[in-house]
């Protein structure tokens, strides 16, 4: 079933957009299966039924998943203290991270937003994309739908002024939800 609702998911997006894209699995596209899925589990039609050893697994994965986002946020700590250390013994602090530590510049951000965050009780996936947001609103969506069970697919286009963050439930919790925020 799960093959089958992939496959109608694909006939919905080509329903919808057309043949647009050369790439079939866009995040539009996730955000339809995972709808269709969460429609299909609400009917009946899609079950999925986990055995104790697996959900100890899944347990085991989220629990892991808390952690790397408090090493990520360990992360933005001392980077804060090495950009602080740079400042006042006059090294440039973007030389020492990217080269010295080889951190990149993207982690180095996310990193340190999700410092400045703090801990909000969500998996990797989800603090890093909240911590990418520059908007408030947005990052308050993106953690919001994190703390319902959902997957973000965030649209990477933006309409005019207007980003659409798309979140698709999981385990019949909701079906997709378009917020769209205005771009400061």
């Amino acid at each position: 079933m799960f093959t089958a609702i992939h496959e109608l998911a694909h006939h919905v997006m080509f329903a919808e957009k057309g043949n647009k894209s050369a790439c079939a699995h866009t995040q539009d596209f996730w955000a339809a299966f995972h709808s269709i899925l969460d429609i299909a589990g609400k009917k009946g039609v899609y079950r999925v039924e986990i055995d104790t050893d697996t959900q100890k697994l899944i347990d085991d994965a989220r629990a892991i998943s808390g952690r790397v986002v408090g090493l990520w946020r360990e992360l933005g700590r001392v980077i804060l203290a090495i950009e602080e250390s740079c400042r006042e013994n006059g090294l440039r602090a973007e030389d020492i991270i990217e080269r010295k530590a080889q951190i990149g510049k993207q982690s180095s951000k996310v990193a340190v937003a999700a410092y400045n965050m703090g801990d909000q009780g969500v998996g990797v996936d989800i603090q890093a994309e909240a911590a990418k947001q520059r908007d408030e609103y947005k990052r308050a969506a993106v953690i919001a739908a994190g703390h319902e069970g959902k997957t973000l697919f965030i649209r990477k286009h933006f309409h005019g002024s207007r980003a659409t963050i798309i979140a698709a439930g999981h385990e019949g919790k909701s079906v997709v939800q378009r917020k769209h925020f205005h771009s400061s």
